[in-house]
């Protein structure tokens, strides 16, 4: 059986090199748009969707009073150094981001051209968005059933790379970049 890959399409990431270099100027902007580019599906109207990139939380905070002690904060930041915390914290915030793509119905969504809004150029370069009651109808219309399909895949080769990037960093770093203190509710 052939191993998925965790890659993104390469193909795919050059077209979006090329698009974004002609939509912006600034080498910043560029940079900034391609970094935040966590997956990429060719959709059936030929427009790329640009799916984001999910960070990775490496601070938490943990509050008392209000029936939290701070001796029980204390212990729930010293709890949140250890790689199970780690990894769930970080999986359900993913998990959070992008649970529209399993729960949610492909009517509700429409897709939005990425802009340079200083130049008020587009570009073949999409983001999904929910729809809402105001909302007008765009030239794409509603992601067709294999978008979707194709959308739900990505998602997962995402979940999966960015699972593998969690173990990377903790095999790199354990828990000495992480971030945990406690603070009074009542401040």
């Amino acid at each position: 059986m052939k191993k998925q890959s965790v890659l993104i399409n390469k193909s795919l990431m050059d077209e979006v090199k090329a698009e974004y270099n002609a939509l912006y100027t600034k080498p910043s902007s560029i940079k900034f748009a391609l970094n935040c580019v966590g997956g990429l599906v060719r959709l059936e109207n030929g427009l790329i969707l640009r799916l984001g990139k999910v960070t990775l939380d490496r601070s938490f905070c943990f509050g008392y009073g209000m029936g939290t002690s701070f001796d029980e904060a204390c212990q729930q930041a010293r709890d949140a150094r250890t790689w199970d915390y780690f990894h769930n914290a970080n999986m359900r915030n993913f998990d959070h981001k992008y649970k529209w793509a399993f729960e949610g119905n492909r009517e509700n969504y429409f897709f939005s051209r990425d802009t340079n809004w200083q130049t008020k150029q587009t570009c073949n370069v999409c983001s999904i968005l929910p729809k809402r009651v105001y909302d007008m109808e765009t030239e794409f219309g509603a992601p067709t059933e294999a978008d979707w399909t194709a959308i739900k895949a990505e998602v997962t080769r995402m979940r999966t790379a960015f699972e593998k990037r969690l173990q990377t960093y903790w095999k790199k770093y354990k828990d000495t970049k992480l971030r945990t203190w406690t603070y009074d509710y009542m401040d």
